[in-house]
């Protein structure tokens, strides 16, 4: 007994000395930190027909207003605002706030000199050369005649959205299920089509005779236009549980999961006012292929659609024939494993007869100029580096202005440049924001000047004004952080790391606590999010992130990239995972926190967490059953831990399914209309994609799943699942259930789950078992913060 008692002494004695008090006002503390409303974004109040402009800054609790003289290259402080607030108090009697004068869009007039305003019954009139403020009346017979009528594109979406046709001479309405024409002159009614039901319907879900709005896409001749409906007639549901209102149910809605049958069908169907007819777009061509409208120009009657197969490796645009309705091949795409949808696009010029047309056939993303018939006609971008979304085109000269990643070498390619390229593939690509960070561009009225915005996590936002060479014109502004910095707050800091493979270069963003000490031991924590489509280590700078506040209570945190994540990095990144759903970012995560714990000596290689939500909630999970020995705890939430229970569209458009051909039965009607049997051979597809529920066995750290009890996303059967795994395994684990929580959390639920994510880690990262600041708050009749 002595022996066993000496034992407990030191091991209580050990968990003295290496427990750590958790630093939760801290982390309180980052809510009071705040930016001004717009702090990244500058908008610019133009002069009629010129380039000059004037903005608003907000500094803290101060507003200052700013004049640009675009051609002067000159930026000036547009008035004294003490002035005008006590000018408007003498004139109307009120107290003005000159910090806070609260002005927006104001107008000047055709010179640039006068700006001009309401309030109440008086005229305010600024001259910016006299720097004077004068007021009148406002002249009340003019206002009595002034008849505000809508906006012609507004009633015209109006007509639009109730079936009219552009002469509105005809209009098209539904009544059980199928459409119907009328003719406005003489109110005849004529029924388009006969085949709709529910489930694959022209008009809504509705199959009673009730009269229904539908909203065709008509042709500006108004003789023609085109409708579709989606097949959802064998797709199955997936149900929701409510417990929390009135009886406890269950809610269903129609989802087609991976390795699903029978998919989302689309029909497109074309009609014309004069014969009455409908013809059906003929656009099958593969089992189970998805289909989409690309292009409808209205004017030239020309229509284009998008169809795939269901592997996503074959895509084909065709242009419709609008009176037979047969199609025509103008562009092929082949993709090895799949074709990249995140930054693709399709752009039609010059009256349909120039094609821009983005793809990785490559190996990056890039532009290709086709003309109408679909003959390729030159390359547009080309290089080591992805071209991203389109953010204009000039057709008279001929110019794109694009995002660029990647584009400078040595560089993070994370970030979006702004780029400008020639349509026809003449002269030199030309940068037009160099900085690295990520970009965003306006333009100016006459479109010779740019207004760039840029910034990264470790950079406020700037704002600068440059020609369309990518010169800088002058600086406008920046974000003021003095009230932050003397509040204590800190900046992130930006790293790399190599991948597992030792030579792929992952960016990545680390915060610590407000009170970081250099030589104190931190645990890290990992937070993770494994791609394809995206990855979750921010590109623009911000404050007040769930990683910013959970560092605060006494972590290291980290989010970094792993292969098979961000898009912008080439075909090979982005589709490292195509073979290996689960695994394919935990090798990665593992092998940058070794370097970390290498690098920085404040950092305790023997206490690492992880943490991650949706896809990354499955990758935290599968890390910390993959490498037991490494990951002391984890929290986990929202995770799709079995993928062949999430959406058919996202799985199988990034991830390898098995196709096998298989002799089946089908019921089919014949001519009489009778159903008979046939067998025909047909490809059934199957996921059997590996799940965390297998790795169940390994846990032994500390794990702590969340899961959202109206998630329609990420249904919270996966974490149910896992659950189940835990406990046949027999393992310790902890389930936080949040009723009202969807999947993405918000409210008292994001409030409650935070908490929850800093007391796990505090518990089993610091030793602190202390109560966290569980404090009590209000809460509305439907469970949000008050």
């Amino acid at each position: 007994m002595k022996k066993l008692l000496t034992g407990l002494f030191f091991i209580s004695l050990f968990q003295g000395v290496m427990a750590q008090q958790a630093n939760y006002k801290l982390a309180e503390k980052c809510d009071s930190y705040t930016l001004p409303w717009g702090y990244e974004r500058l908008i610019p109040f133009f002069v009629t027909g010129s380039d000059n402009f004037w903005f608003k800054q907000e500094n803290g609790e101060e507003e200052q207003y700013y004049f640009v003289n675009v051609k002067a290259k000159k930026i000036e402080k547009l008035f004294d605002s003490e002035y005008i607030a006590d000018e408007m108090t003498k004139v109307t009697g009120k107290t003005y706030n000159p910090k806070k004068l609260g002005f927006w869009g104001l107008p000047f007039d055709k010179t640039g000199t006068t700006l001009s305003w309401d309030d109440g019954k008086f005229r305010f009139e600024y001259n910016r050369v006299t720097q004077k403020l004068t007021h009148t009346l406002p002249d009340k017979t003019k206002a009595k005649n002034d008849t505000r009528e809508m906006p012609a594109e507004m009633q015209k979406m109006i007509l639009q959205q109730q079936g009219f046709s552009p002469d509105e001479k005809w209009q098209v309405f539904g009544k059980g299920c199928n459409a119907y024409l009328r003719n406005m002159e003489d109110s005849t009614e004529v029924q388009l089509t006969f085949d709709g039901e529910p489930g694959f319907s022209y008009a809504g879900e509705k199959d009673n005779n009730e009269v229904v709005n539908i909203v065709p896409v008509w042709f500006d001749d108004s003789k023609h236009f085109y409708h579709y409906r989606h097949d959802t007639r064998k797709i199955g549901e997936v149900f929701q549980l409510n417990y929390l209102y009135d009886r406890p149910s269950a809610y269903g809605s129609k989802i087609v999961l991976a390795g699903d049958s029978t998919l989302l069908h689309t029909e497109i169907s074309l009609f014309d006012t004069e014969t009455k007819q409908q013809k059906k777009v003929k656009i099958g061509k593969w089992q189970d292929q998805m289909s989409r409208i690309l292009h409808s120009d209205t004017k030239l009657n020309k229509l284009y659609i998008e169809r795939k197969t269901r592997r996503s490796n074959i895509l084909e645009v065709c242009e419709v024939n609008l009176k037979s309705g047969e199609i025509k091949v103008i562009i092929r795409e082949e993709g090895d494993p799949y074709i990249g949808t995140e930054l693709a696009s399709i752009h039609f010029l010059n009256n349909c007869n120039d094609i821009i047309w983005w793809s990785e056939r490559d190996g990056h993303g890039h532009f290709y100029l086709y003309d109408g018939k679909g003959n390729l006609k030159n390359k547009i971008t080309s290089g080591p580096w992805s071209a991203g979304h389109i953010v204009k085109i000039d057709e008279k000269k001929r110019d794109i202005y694009f995002q660029a990643y990647g584009i400078t070498p040595g560089e993070n390619p994370s970030y979006a440049k702004i780029c400008k390229a020639n349509i026809d593939g003449k002269g030199k690509i030309v940068i037009l924001t160099p900085e690295e960070a990520t970009h965003s561009i306006q333009f100016s009225p006459s479109g010779r000047y740019i207004i760039d915005t840029y910034s990264r996590p470790d950079l406020p936002y700037q704002f600068t004004l440059r020609d369309l060479q990518g010169r800088l014109v002058m600086k406008l502004a920046e974000t003021n952080l003095n009230t932050l910095y003397h509040a204590g707050w800190k900046l992130p800091e930006t790293f790399s790391v190599k991948a597992a493979d030792e030579k792929t270069d992952l960016y990545g963003v680390m915060w610590k606590p407000f009170d970081f000490d250099p030589n104190k031991k931190y645990p890290v924590i990992s937070c993770v999010y494994p791609g394809p489509q995206t990855d979750n280590v921010p590109l623009t700078f911000a404050i007040n992130s769930m990683n910013e506040k959970l560092a605060q209570v006494g972590f290291i945190v980290v989010a970094f990239n792993h292969r098979g994540g961000l898009p912008y990095r080439g075909r090979d990144y982005h589709s490292h995972g195509y073979k290996n759903i689960r695994d394919h970012a935990l090798a990665d995560d593992k092998r940058g926190l070794e370097q970390l714990v290498e690098r920085y000596s404040f950092i305790d290689g023997e206490r690492i967490g992880i943490y991650g939500h949706s896809g990354g909630g499955m990758m935290s999970t599968a890390a910390i059953c993959t490498y037991p020995d490494f990951y002391k705890a984890c929290v986990s939430s929202a995770g799709n831990h079995d993928n062949n229970i999430y959406s058919q569209s996202f799985v199988e458009g990034h991830y390898e399914i098995h196709e096998e051909m298989r002799n089946v039965q089908e019921k089919i009607k014949t001519a009489d209309g009778r159903d008979t049997i046939v067998s025909r051979k047909k490809i059934l597809y199957t996921t059997n994609l590996p799940t965390n529920m297998e790795l169940a066995k390994n846990l032994k750290g500390h794990l702590m799943l969340v899961v959202g009890g109206q998630d329609g996303n990420v249904h919270p059967a996966n974490t149910i699942r896992m659950v189940n795994a835990f406990i046949n395994h027999g393992k310790d684990f902890e389930l936080v259930f949040l009723p009202t929580a969807g999947h993405t959390y918000d409210g008292i639920s994001d409030w409650y789950f935070q908490h929850k994510l800093r007391s796990h880690f505090a518990k089993y990262l610091l030793g602190d078992f202390t109560t966290p600041c569980f404090y009590d708050v209000e809460i509305d009749q439907n469970y949000r913060l008050k």
